[in-house]
């Protein structure tokens, strides 16, 4: 079964519901988590009889080296997909899961940087983008000073 793990972004919490609980949600008029507020940190392959529950404890206790996200909270929306096509969602409230509706059409996808493995890769491409540049500048004359990921070029005096 594909498990997706959705969070509010802080940055797009204008009403601020992260950590609220349903009625939390209702109280400010929402009937439905807002999914445009919501950013996906998780997607991936669990057992075909996993519950919200076990998601839940996967992701406060075993966490995967590939999950972008924070622990699993009040707020949080998990997305069980049995078949192409055929999701259920749930609402991670105080105590239980509530099943409701939620467009994840309208949440925002993972960020590129949040993945691990992603980002590690990146820094590797980084470091050789910059031994490189440093290589070509030292044939051409000139001294590079590489700092972090910034590539500096200072004439040669």
């Amino acid at each position: 079964m594909n498990v997706t793990i959705y969070q509010i972004d802080p940055a797009l919490d204008e009403d601020n519901l992260i950590f609220q609980n349903w009625n939390g949600f209702l109280q400010k008029g929402c009937i439905r988590p807002p999914a445009e507020c919501y950013r996906s940190v998780y997607n991936g392959e669990m057992d075909a009889d996993t519950t919200p529950d076990d998601v839940f404890e996967k992701f406060n206790t075993a966490i995967p080296k590939d999950y972008a996200g924070r622990s699993l909270s009040v707020s949080d929306v998990i997305e069980l997909q049995k078949a192409y096509g055929k999701s259920s969602f749930f609402f991670c409230d105080t105590f239980a899961f509530q099943e409701l509706a939620f467009e994840k059409s309208s949440a925002l996808a993972a960020r590129v940087s949040d993945i691990p493995e992603v980002q590690r890769i990146a820094d590797v491409v980084t470091a050789e983008y910059a031994a490189y540049k440093y290589e070509m500048c030292r044939k051409s004359g000139t001294e590079v000073y590489a700092k972090a990921y910034e590539i500096h070029l200072v004439e040669e005096i």
